[in-house]
This record gives C-alpha cells, sequence and structure tokens, in this order.
C-alpha cells in the first residue's frame, strides 16, 4: 500500500532519509483529537443541566438546551474520534506491521484505562456514594463502572481486529481506487448506506445489545466501526480522502438541526419512519464528521505551540475531567444561581485543573506519564 504520512518515518533510524523529509505530521489531526477530548467536558457538564436529567447527577428541573448541546456535540465528537483513531493505526502499522501496532498502540490504551478506572473511577464512586448518604464500601463492593473510558475499550477491540486484517488490506486497494472516482455526495451515500446496514444487521441479530464481559456491545462496536474502518482506509488513498474533506462547512449547519429532527422518530412505531430517521442520522453524522475534520484541516496546518498542547494534554484532560465535572457540579447543586452560570463554571474549572494535573503532574513525571498517557517517556 502506498501511504501518504507518516509520524513514525520522520523519528525512526530506520526510516528513509528522503522519504522522511517528504512525509510528515498531519498535525490538523493532533488538534481535531485534542479538542474532541476536551469537549467531553462540555458533554457531561451538559448532562447535569439537561431535560433528560438521567446522568450521574442532575440540577433542576434543567433546560432543554443542553440537551441540544449533549446531542449536538455526540453527533460528530466520538464518529470523528474513532475516524482519527483508525487513520493513526494504519500510520502505525505501516512502518511497524502487525506486532508493532499491538506493542505500540495496546499499551498505551490499556495503561490508562486500567489505572483510571482503580484510582479516579473508584475515588468517584466513594464521592457519589458519600454525596448521597450511602454506604462508601457497598458502593464500591457493588462494582466500579467504565463512566467515560468506555471508548478506550471499543479501541482496544478495533486495534485488535485492525492488526489482523490490515496486512489483507492490500486486496481491497481496486476496489478502494473504484471509489475514488465518486464525487463528495455519492461518497457520502455509499459510507452511509454501508454503515445502515451493518447497523441493521447487528440490531438484527438478537444480541446487538448483549454486554460483552459488562464491557462493551455488539450495538455500539458496530455503531463506531465504520467511522474506524474508513479512517483506515483513507490513510492509504488520497483521492478518496479529498473527496470525503470536500464537503462545504456550511453543511455543518445543515446536518446537525436534521439530525437532531428526526432523532424524535426513533421510537415511531412504523418501522419505516423508524429505519428512515435512523438512516438520515448516519448520513448527517458522515457529513458533520466529514466537515469537522475539513475545518481542523483548514484552521491547523502547520505545527504550533497550540497543535503540540493539544495532542499533548488531551489525554489527560479526558481521563480527569469526568470526576471533576461531578464534584464541582455536586458542589453547585445547593446554590440557586443560574444554570448557565454553574454550566459555564463546571466547563471552565474542570478543563483548567486537568490541564493543570496535566503541566505540573503527568508532564513533569515519567511515571505519571506512563500510568496516565500510556508513554515510557
Amino acid at each position: 500500500m502506498r501511504y501518504l504520512t507518516s509520524a513514525c518515518l520522520a523519528s525512526s533510524p530506520k526510516a528513509n532519509p528522503m522519504k522522511s523529509a517528504a512525509l510528515s505530521r498531519n498535525y490538523s489531526l493532533d488538534a481535531a483529537r485534542g479538542v474532541l477530548m476536551t469537549l467531553g467536558a462540555f458533554v457531561h457538564a451538559s448532562n447535569i443541566y439537561s431535560v433528560a436529567g438521567d446522568w450521574l447527577i442532575g440540577d433542576g428541573e434543567g433546560i432543554y438546551f443542553f440537551d441540544l448541546v449533549f446531542q449536538s456535540i455526540s453527533l460528530f465528537r466520538m464518529p470523528t474520534f474513532f475516524w482519527i483513531s483508525g487513520f493513526f493505526c494504519a500510520m502505525t502499522f505501516e512502518y511497524y506491521g502487525s506486532g508493532g501496532l499491538i506493542r505500540k498502540r495496546l499499551p498505551r490504551i490499556l495503561v490508562p484505562l486500567v489505572v483510571t478506572w482503580g484510582t479516579l473511577n473508584v475515588a468517584q464512586v466513594c464521592f457519589l456514594a458519600w454525596f448521597r448518604g450511602q454506604d462508601v464500601f457497598e458502593a464500591v463492593s457493588a462494582g466500579v463502572p467504565v463512566y467515560h473510558l468506555w471508548f478506550l475499550i471499543d479501541l482496544m477491540v478495533f486495534i485488535a481486529f485492525a492488526s489482523l486484517a490490515l496486512p489483507l488490506l492490500k486486496h481491497t486497494s481496486s476496489l478502494a481506487k473504484k471509489t475514488e472516482s465518486l464525487t463528495v455526495f455519492p461518497t457520502l451515500i455509499a459510507l452511509t448506506l454501508v454503515t445502515f446496514l451493518i447497523s441493521a444487521i447487528t440490531r438484527s441479530s438478537g444480541m446487538a445489545y448483549e454486554p460483552i464481559l459488562q464491557l462493551t456491545s455488539l450495538f455500539r462496536l458496530s455503531k463506531y466501526a465504520p467511522f474506524f474502518i474508513v479512517g483506515v482506509l483513507m490513510y492509504s488513498h488520497d483521492g478518496l480522502r479529498k473527496t470525503f474533506l470536500h464537503v462545504p462547512l456550511i453543511t455543518l449547519f445543515i446536518a446537525l438541526p436534521t439530525a437532531l429532527f428526526v432523532q424524535k422518530f426513533s421510537q415511531n412505531q412504523s418501522i419505516i419512519v423508524r429505519e428512515t430517521a435512523h438512516f438520515v442520522e448516519i448520513l448527517m453524522a458522515w457529513i458533520s464528521v466529514a466537515t469537522v475534520l475539513s475545518l481542523f484541516r483548514d484552521l491547523f496546518k502547520n505545527e504550533s505551540p497550540l497543535t503540540r498542547f493539544l495532542s499533548d494534554s488531551a489525554y489527560t484532560v479526558y481521563l480527569f475531567h469526568h470526576i471533576l465535572v461531578v464534584v464541582v457540579g455536586c458542589a453547585l447543586i445547593q446554590y440557586s444561581f443560574d444554570s448557565w452560570l454553574k454550566f459555564l463554571f463546571v466547563c471552565v474549572t474542570s478543563l483548567g485543573f486537568s490541564m493543570l494535573v496535566h503541566m505540573a503532574l503527568i508532564r513533569q513525571s515519567h511515571v505519571a506519564r506512563f500510568l496516565f498517557n500510556g508513554k515510557s517517556v
């Protein structure tokens, strides 16, 4: 396969010097991944003040605007994240192969997952039990949820399968080449059809919602796998990627309200209405992913202190923000001032303290960096 960019080549002694000089890391994707992880604070904070009120904690009667914040960001955030993860997964495989992909990617996911679950998530369970007047020991004994770490579990599954499938990817090159002749709209329709069919097959299997080791489900895996797979494929096919990213930014402002509108029909009694709404929502998700990636491509073409900071701190921010959102949100429940101000305070405080933890602790300690970022250096 022919790949166009690789961070690995620039730093490895085995790399061809001329090839290394010609290739460079995609800094726009570093920035996008950092911002997407940071948006987790806004997603979880909005849950506290939403009308749905079905999160870990709730404050007051809720404001519907925060439901819209959650639904809008959720439409593109994790799909785009998994697309980027697939892209970087293919990048790692190109230079290190299947064995190297496992050695380099899985520890960086597994170590922070286990450490965060055993420390921050345990602490969160203890705090919520104390806040609710429950027995702390009984709460922990009942089980510690993975909470926001679920995406790391799914990502490990995808990478494990990628290590087996990527060596066979050369057999799909001719098919991918044919798709490069498509214009942007047929490309989006094709991606939507494939994603919808995977979802339909999974949901009709009778096992879609059965928990797998109490950690994930076939439904969740099938929901995000297409975005990861397309990220992998588009790494090696420049023409297909350029077509995909040729979606005008204005379409994002059409896709978001359209997706929010059709979600109202997701529980309709008519299967035709439900499935049509589901199809449209998937199409809007693909449009949103393409426009978000295109936006970051235009805004972050070169490396800068901002892209470096976003890339370096994003993992820490994501791991630490969840418990901070919960603690600060609980602390504000007793006060009666405006929910908008509470929301802003929770976001700023959780993000600010998470970044402070990264700069003062994680970045300064090799041990802490390994435990919470999965990096040995």
